[in-house]
C-alpha cells in the first residue's frame, strides 16, 4: 500500500510530483501474476535535460552557426550562404512579379472605373431625356384637357347638347 513519505526520506522534494513507494508483497502471493522470466526493474534514476531554443531573425545565419556547419563538413557554410543568397534572389523576383501584377491590376481597375463612370453618365443623360419627354407630354395633355373643357363649356353656353 502507499505509505506516507517523511521529509527525511526525500532528498530533493518535488512539489509537482507524487512519490509512490515500491509495492510490498510476498513472492508466493502473486506468483501467478508475475511471469517467471520477468526481471525486477532497478531503482528509478533522475535525469535532467536542458532544452534551449534560439531564433534567428536575419536572413543570414550567425557566424557561430556557420562555424558549426564548417566543422561538420568543410565548405558547408559557403554552400548554405549560397543557398540563402539564391533564396533571397528568388524572393526578390517573386516580389517584383507581384508588384508588376498589382500595377497591371490597378491599371485595369482604373479602366473599369472610367468605363463605369461613362456608363453612369450615359444612363443619367438618357433618364433626363426621358423625364423631359414625359414632362412635355404632361404639359400637352393639360393643354388638350383645358381646350376640351373650354369647348364643352362653349357648347353648353350655346345650347348644344349631345
Amino acid at each position: 500500500m502507499n505509505q506516507h513519505v517523511n521529509e527525511d526520506e526525500t532528498v530533493d522534494p518535488h512539489y509537482n510530483s507524487t512519490v509512490v513507494p515500491e509495492a510490498e508483497y510476498e513472492p508466493g502471493e502473486i506468483a501467478d501474476v508475475i511471469h517467471p522470466k520477468a526481471e525486477k526493474m532497478g531503482k528509478s534514476e533522475h535525469y535532467s535535460l536542458k532544452v534551449s531554443q534560439s531564433r534567428v531573425e536575419t536572413s543570414f545565419l550567425p557566424p557561430e552557426y556557420l562555424e558549426s556547419y564548417e566543422r561538420i563538413q568543410p565548405g558547408l557554410g559557403k554552400e548554405l550562404i549560397g543557398v540563402i543568397i539564391e533564396h533571397q534572389k528568388f524572393q526578390m523576383e517573386v516580389k517584383r512579379t507581384e508588384m508588376a501584377l498589382n500595377e497591371r491590376s490597378f491599371d485595369e481597375s482604373v479602366k473599369v472605373n472610367e468605363a463605369n463612370i461613362r456608363e453612369q453618365e450615359a444612363t443619367r443623360a438618357a433618364r433626363n431625356r426621358e423625364i423631359d419627354i414625359k414632362s412635355r407630354g404632361q404639359i400637352f395633355a393639360f393643354i388638350i384637357s383645358i381646350l376640351i373643357l373650354s369647348a364643352v363649356v362653349l357648347f353648353a353656353l350655346l345650347g348644344h347638347l349631345l
